[in-house]
């Protein structure tokens, strides 16, 4: 029965007459970051992971090629190809994508962090 899984969901709107829920745990994880190296790492992850999604899928067909199978034929192209498509379409630098993010913040990334200053004797002495 679906009410007893419903009491740790949360309704937040209405579309159409369709109530619409979310899990309470939703609210825990969302946060601004702290830095803009945590925003470059959290903008840049998605790519990522779509490109962890593509590569194996594009390199699979790549070099042993589609399999006798259909159904199986359509994942891997789609599932590839769409993924690709969303990393190239993901990284334009218009606004509501994350491209007019990633971009300005890949220097971030790369920026050396400060160089730690050497320990340097206390201006007090120790009598020891």
């Amino acid at each position: 029965m679906l009410l007893p899984k419903l009491n740790k969901l949360i309704e937040v709107t209405q579309i159409r007459g369709v109530k619409v829920f979310v899990h309470w745990s939703v609210f825990l994880i969302f946060s601004e970051p702290y830095s803009q190296r945590d925003r470059c790492v959290i903008v840049w992850g998605g790519v990522v992971a779509q490109a962890l999604v593509a590569v194996p899928l594009l390199v699979w067909v790549e070099v042993f090629g589609y399999t006798r199978f259909q159904a199986m034929n359509a994942i891997l192209a789609i599932s590839g190809f769409f993924s690709l498509s969303t990393i190239a379409i993901n990284l334009l630098p218009i606004r509501p994508l994350d491209g007019a993010i990633a971009w300005p913040l890949l220097p971030v990334l790369f920026k050396r962090s400060p160089a730690r200053q050497d320990k340097r004797e206390p201006a007090w002495r120790s009598w020891r």
